[in-house]
């Protein structure tokens, strides 16, 4: 009798001091994960040499202190920042 409850109290041990060890894996705690974030830009159109000549022209008739060349300016910019992004996905 002495020698089970010997054995059963050494198996307790075990198992409560093994139970406190931190664990590698489980359900609740899964292995941190690699997040990759790739960023994508929508296709840019490309225009045609006469296409670009009717747009300089059409900039350039616009009267003083118009708008939109500024306007036209971000969007180039925004067009080359694409670019940029799209070359880094390569």
């Amino acid at each position: 009798m002495k020698r089970l409850l010997l054995l059963v109290s050494l198996s307790l041990t075990a198992l409560l001091t093994t139970a406190c060890a931190p664990a590698t894996f489980s359900l609740f705690n899964p292995p941190p994960t690699r997040v990759v974030v790739k960023t994508v830009c929508p296709p840019l159109v490309n225009y045609s040499k006469a296409d670009q000549e009717q747009a300089a022209d059409s900039i350039e008739a616009l009267p003083p202190g118009n708008v939109l060349p500024r306007i036209l300016t971000d969007y180039a910019k925004l067009r080359e920042a694409c670019r940029a992004i799209e070359r880094s996905n390569k």
